[in-house]
């Protein structure tokens, strides 16, 4: 089995893999072995003519997608997301197929001190019944992110599934399984911006050989618009509403209005020794770009590079980034631009799906 649906070749990952590994200089064993284990799931589909579940890490259907960060500080890392299982699987197996994948992970790398948290967390987000997931789509997906000291693995958990006060209490009760009464103000404060113009989308987590080390809340904006995104900004990082406004501003000048879930934002908390720091550490907008393909793409690249030289940040990178894709598979879409913006200023990342777009399933 090496051909997809998707028209993405496992082989072409693994060119790609090796292209980049190069290039950063910083890719070790471990890190290549968890990369392994991301493929292997991702690409574990016969071609099943019946469709059991809908991809959530890619709107095109292709189980891998690849992302850059531009940021002054960042060093050039692999960065990936992948969702195991294909589409001729259910929910609830995906769901028992990835958490067993974080086990061998744990297991293989000697994460110990990762499983109790991950697992507390999980456990409050996924329900134990499989007849739960019969509306569900998606399930669990995966990130890895390599740096000069360790892998990291992210684990991304849908949550658009339920009313929308139960899902503010998932996410709030997932959240507590890792905080003390410190981090309630900041939690009180997402519910009271957010839940007026953005319903509950996701939970991120971050594990290596630390532990847990990172929480990240994704919410869908109902109200896409600068004015809602500044919004739903907390407190501490007010200063950064400008930047933030003048970012989605030029977006809908540049390509017309964004609707309903087109702009995604997340909360970034950092976990150290186990427990929550009660301070939002960044906040993130995602801005959904329709997959726009590279044949189609110059106005939308010639945007995210004014952005980037307007931040002072070099575009070259970037460049040499989606050079490298489009070598290793043939093509490639860009499907989201997102916005990071700490209280020490800003980066920007670029997420794309590998591939010639007339190969996609539809």
């Amino acid at each position: 089995m090496s051909l997809l649906v998707s028209g993405i070749e496992r082989r072409d990952a693994n060119a790609f893999f090796v292209a980049r590994r190069v290039l950063c200089d910083r890719i070790s064993a471990a890190d290549a072995w968890l990369h392994e284990q991301l493929l292997d799931a991702a690409f574990d589909d016969t071609a099943q003519t019946v469709c059991r579940r809908r991809l959530a890490i890619s709107a095109a259907g292709v189980p891998v997608v690849y992302s850059y960060k531009c940021s002054p500080r960042d060093p050039a890392n692999f960065r990936m997301l992948a969702e195991p299982g294909g589409t001729g699987i259910t929910v609830a197996e995906q769901v028992q197929l990835s958490r067993t994948l974080i086990d061998r992970v744990i297991d293989h790398l000697a994460w110990e001190n990762a499983r109790v948290p991950a697992n507390a967390i999980l456990d409050v987000l996924l329900p134990s019944d499989p007849d739960f997931y019969a509306a569900w789509h998606g399930g669990i997906g995966f990130g890895l992110e390599t740096s000069e000291r360790r892998p990291e693995l992210r684990v991304y958990v849908n949550v658009r599934h339920g009313d929308l006060l139960a899902r503010w209490q998932r996410l709030v009760d997932a959240v507590g399984e890792i905080a003390d009464e410190r981090a309630e103000p900041a939690l009180r404060e997402i519910v009271d911006v957010a839940s007026p113009r953005a319903v509950p989308a996701g939970l991120a987590l971050a594990i290596d050989d630390r532990g847990v080390t990172g929480l990240r809340l994704y919410c869908g904006m109902t109200d896409a618009s600068a004015a809602g995104a500044t919004a739903a900004l907390p407190g501490v990082l007010a200063a950064a509403a400008p930047r933030i406004a003048g970012f989605l501003t030029s977006y809908v000048e540049s390509f017309g209005d964004l609707v309903s879930q087109d702009i995604t934002i997340a909360y970034d908390f950092v976990v150290r020794d186990g427990l929550l720091h009660p301070t939002v550490a960044r906040y993130k907008t995602d801005v959904y770009c329709e997959l726009v393909s590279k044949q189609h793409g110059e106005r939308l690249m010639a945007w995210v590079e004014g952005q980037l030289i307007s931040r002072g940040l070099d575009p070259s990178c970037l460049y040499r980034f989606l050079n490298d894709v489009e070598a290793a598979f043939g093509g490639y879409a860009l499907q989201y631009v997102s916005l990071g913006s700490r209280d020490r200023g800003d980066e920007l990342t670029v997420y794309c799906i590998p591939g010639d777009p007339a190969k996609w399933s539809a």
